[in-house]
């Protein structure tokens, strides 16, 4: 690859991130590595974010700003939409408000390119501005005390079954290529959590780098600090993944740890739920009782279809059958 061209395509869906705009840039204009294009998807801000880029990046062509033909309300609807205007080898996904180690892409993509890898994963930190104690989460397997910590590979498979339970996080190094082959499914607002997954699945090789990923905790408007209806997509996703795991013979112990996972998640948000709906407006209550019903139906025909009924019965049945505690 000649080094003038686009090596990676950052997008980044924005809404109203003013606030954060400022750090965003910086941390991604002082990368050592510069064959990079940013692709900002604005979903419709009634702020200055997009003025601030414009302002900050000044006539540099590599940073670019779309707006899809009506609003998506979420980031997920914002990187399928985005996702066409790519044009680097690789893609990475970052939101408006996190941040990156200065040196961090150039290690993705020379440990891309090193080992033809499909997906390459940096460190991530739980990161809250001028925190003390932020948690930073590096590969599994990775042993600080051998001479090249990072050397490990893993098939495809291997990385997905890690990443079911979170144990290999959401952003990665990915071959556009191959994700555009795969595509993204924007029909639920997890739709990031569930697709980062599924792209490990089509990966014949994954691998590790040293560098981190920022991912902020400390944004009192992100959209999942509040219970609002739309939070419930992320049992959407759980079902979704478990159908998808079914159709491609994973195996059925994980299949089945899963599924069991998915009913204490389903049981969980039922007490969220019931503790948060008086606080919501009618129109939110309406659309709360029917997501919950849908996605009721949707894990007991799951769970009729694939599992015997005694284990059905004893594994998740109760939580079920209970009566709603709301009004």
């Amino acid at each position: 690859m000649f080094m003038s061209e686009i090596a990676i395509s950052i997008l980044v869906p924005i809404y109203n991130g003013e606030e954060y705009i400022h750090s965003l840039l910086d941390s991604i204009l002082k990368q050592s590595f510069k064959e990079f294009e940013v692709i900002f998807i604005d979903d419709y801000s009634t702020d200055n974010s997009c003025e601030l880029i414009k302002n900050l990046v000044g006539h540099d062509a590599r940073f670019k700003i779309y707006t899809p033909p009506k609003k998506g309300g979420n980031a997920v609807s914002g990187l399928k939409y985005g996702l066409e205007f790519c044009t680097g080898k690789y893609f990475f996904y970052m939101s408006q408000d996190d941040l990156l180690d200065i040196g961090l892409l150039e290690k993705l993509f020379y440990q891309a390119e090193r080992t033809r890898a499909d997906a390459v994963v940096p460190n991530m930190e739980w990161f809250i501005e001028n925190g003390t104690n932020n948690i930073r989460i590096i590969p599994p397997n990775v042993d600080l005390t051998v001479e090249n910590p990072y050397a490990q590979e893993l098939s495809g498979y291997e990385a997905f079954l890690l990443a079911i339970g979170w144990n290999i996080h959401g952003f990665y190094l990915r071959r556009t290529e191959l994700l555009k082959r795969i595509g993204y499914d924007d029909s639920f607002l997890t739709g990031c959590e569930y697709n980062s997954r599924v792209y490990f699945y089509f990966c014949e090789k994954v691998v590790f780098c040293d560098s981190t990923f920022y991912y902020r905790q400390d944004n009192p408007n992100a959209l999942t600090k509040y219970f609002k209806p739309h939070m419930l997509d992320d049992i959407y996703g759980y079902i979704k993944l478990l159908s998808f795991m079914k159709i491609n013979n994973v195996d059925t112990k994980v299949v089945s740890e899963w599924h069991r996972y998915t009913a204490r998640l389903f049981h969980l948000y039922r007490n969220k739920t019931e503790e948060n709906f008086s606080k919501l407006s009618l129109d939110d209550r309406e659309l709360t009782r029917a997501k919950m019903s849908e996605l009721r139906w949707k894990f007991i025909l799951f769970s009729l279809r694939n599992f015997r009924f005694k284990y059905i019965m004893t594994s998740f049945f109760h939580s079920f059958i209970r009566p709603w505690k709301i009004k």
